[in-house]
Order: C-alpha cells, then structure tokens, then sequence
C-alpha cells in the first residue's frame, strides 16, 4: 500500500516537473511595442519553434500588476526606468538589454511644422503625448518639456492621452497638429505623416529590456525565446522597430 502511495507520488511529481519544464513562452509589451513583439513572435515562430502567446492589455504598469495578481505573463519586454520605477510586488530574475530608443516628435500632414522647435509657435495649436504617469513616451515628453520650461506655458494646447497608438491616430487624422511617440510607430505611420524628428536630449535615456519573471528563469522555452533575441535576424527586427 505505502509503495503503491510512493510510487503515485513520484509519478505525480515527475509529470509535474514534465509540464513545468514544457511551460510557454507568455508575453507581453507596453502598446507601442506590440506590433515589434508581433514581428519577432512571427519570425521566432517561423525559425522552428513553438509560437508565443502574448498577452496585452493597458500600459504595461497594469499589466505587471496583473502579474502580481496570477496572469501567465512571464517575460516582459519594457524600458528600465518604467519597470523600475513601479511598485508591484513581482521580482525578476533575468534581465536582458535590447537596446536604447529615443522620443520622436511627430507631425501631419498639411501643417506647416518643421520641427519640434515649432511647438512653442502658432504652427502648432495643440499637440499630444501619451500618459505621462503610465507610459514611457508620455514620461519623456513631459521630462522634456519641463526641461525647457514649456509645460505650464504649453498646457492649453496641450492633450495626454492614454497611449502612443492614440497619438499616432490623433496625429493622422488631424485631430491635433503633432504629438510625441516612439521611433517604431513613427515609422510606421511615415506615409501618414507630416514629418518627424528625433528629440535625443532633455529626459531621462530610454533603455529597452527583455525581464523574465521570477521563478521561470530556468523555463527551456524562455532561455530558447531569450537566445533568439540575441541572433542577427531578432536585431534586425529590434532595429526595424527603432530599438538599437
């Protein structure tokens, strides 16, 4: 009787261990990077192996909290300073660096903007950035414009948003006259758009990482997914999406 109990027990335990050691790839990125973790699902897919699963919902701060809250999520991508600055109780125990990308500012069609220094002019009457409390870009806009004094000067012709997708669609569509984004929807949107101009300084450097939620480092499917970041043909997608 204590052997057969044993023996069920050690089954139990190795087909747990067996599920465990099989466990998926879920993935998630703030709304910005979704079509980015689309493409390189698509071609990490196409290499030979098992599909990711991603998992999006709002700004990636509530994703996270998600997490904390029993979402499958186990591998994030963001920029470092979000991710650190929130306070959610969920530790991660790998973290990869995929690279730097700057705040873009971005302008329609049929105005007659030439460059960020237009925003404090009448050739831009309003403009947008995303959320500045929740989104990286909406972070870096509102970093930069307090730099130079303009966001109390600004504020009537100022919208937030919730997030970068919102801006680019308000932009396009020639809700407001420009916006602030990040290089992959600017790129994206390029036949849409006025024009654009890369903003380097005046906020705080935005650095891009792949994290691996805590107890999952060891996971074969996620060590897979994290060497393949690390091939030429993931960089190349990185690069595409304005992460180098």
């Amino acid at each position: 009787m204590n052997k057969i109990i044993l023996k069920s027990i050690a089954a139990a335990l190795l087909t747990g261990f067996a599920v465990a050691s099989m466990a998926e790839v879920v993935i998630t990125t703030g709304a910005g990077y979704q079509p980015m973790v689309k493409e390189l699902n698509a071609a990490y897919a196409q290499a030979g192996n098992k599909a990711l699963t991603e998992n999006y919902g709002g700004h990636i701060g509530q994703m996270i909290t998600q997490i904390a809250s029993g979402s499958p999520v186990n591998v994030v991508i963001t920029d470092l300073g979000t991710l650190k600055g929130l306070n959610v109780p969920v530790e991660f125990a790998v973290e990869q660096p995929l690279g730097e990308t700057p705040l873009v500012f971005v302008w329609g069609k049929g105005t007659k903007v030439e460059g960020v220094a237009d925003i404090e002019t009448d050739k831009v009457k309003t403009f947008a950035y995303p959320d500045a409390k929740a989104a990286v870009y909406g972070k870096a806009a509102k970093a930069y414009l307090d730099g130079k004094n303009l966001s109390e000067k600004l504020k009537d012709k100022t919208i937030e948003v919730s997030s970068v997708p919102q801006v680019i669609a308000y932009v396009t569509k020639g809700e407001v006259d420009a916006g602030f984004v990040n290089r992959s929807a600017a790129r994206s949107a390029k036949d849409k758009l006025g024009g654009m101009q890369e903003v380097t300084e005046g906020y705080p450097k935005i650095e891009m990482a792949v994290v691996v939620v805590k107890g999952h480092e060891n996971d074969p499917e996620i060590k897979k997914f994290l060497e393949f970041l690390q091939t030429e043909e993931a960089k190349k997608i990185l690069d595409k999406h304005g992460v180098s």
